[in-house]
């Protein structure tokens, strides 16, 4: 077999089993999974070490504009590009995990996302995860790792330099909209947080101003229903 025969075998066929994707090219798909990704309301019950925490979480993310959080108990915050804009306590809770990862769709925004947590794209290894193979962007080894499933492109995992984790388990498509079922948060003590989706729908009448500290500052002083 000549070598040109081998490379375009090689193209139409795909990577081989155990072959590790550059990760910008992993990026580069992930992107492209993304490229219709629409906003998103997420409502999700919540249970944990802390007994005082809220039940009933609502999460509205959008591509663009970061994301917001309510909860049952009045609280709200807004999250861009990984800052806390406004909220209602000081700090956020805890209970709040990462949710940026899952739908920031454009390359630039997602090599963003990448240096915020700190994640050496020049490392990408291909290890089992539960079921699934994952290419894990940062290094099975490394302080920050993304872990993405090498063939739904999911997002299974993020662990940050200081030993937390959250889990994006049981991808489920929600009226053909794909998102976890559960999400777990772990600190080197386990998990602390565990947040089951009921309900996932698309958003798409969210506009820049509904991502404003207004939106925070006109939290009811009652708990939201």
């Amino acid at each position: 077999m000549s070598a040109a025969l081998a490379l375009l075998l090689a193209a139409l066929l795909g990577p081989a089993p155990g072959y590790v994707l550059p990760a910008d090219r992993v990026v580069k798909q992930l992107k492209e999974k993304r490229a219709k990704q629409v906003p998103l309301r997420v409502e999700a019950e919540l249970s944990g070490v802390t007994l005082a925490w809220p039940t009933e979480v609502v999460f509205e993310l959008h591509p663009e504009y970061g994301f917001r959080i309510s909860d049952d108990q009045g609280g709200r915050w807004l999250i861009r590009r990984g800052v806390v804009v406004a909220g209602t306590g000081e700090p956020p809770p805890v209970w709040i995990p990462e949710l940026e990862v899952l739908s920031v769709r454009a390359l630039d925004d997602l090599h963003a996302w990448f240096r915020r947590a700190q994640v050496d794209l020049a490392r990408n290894d291909l290890v089992r995860c539960g079921d699934l193979d994952c290419f894990v962007l940062g290094g099975s080894n490394g302080r920050s790792q993304v872990w993405i499933d090498k063939d739904a492109f999911d997002v299974q995992r993020w662990t940050s330099g200081s030993g937390r984790t959250v889990g994006f388990l049981s991808y489920t498509n929600w009226d053909g909209l794909r998102f976890p079922g559960i999400i777990e948060l772990r600190d080197r003590k386990g998990v602390f947080a565990t947040l089951v989706i009921h309900a996932v729908r698309a958003a798409k009448r969210l506009k820049p101003a509904d991502f404003s500290p207004q939106w925070v500052e006109s939290a009811p002083a009652s708990p939201e229903n």
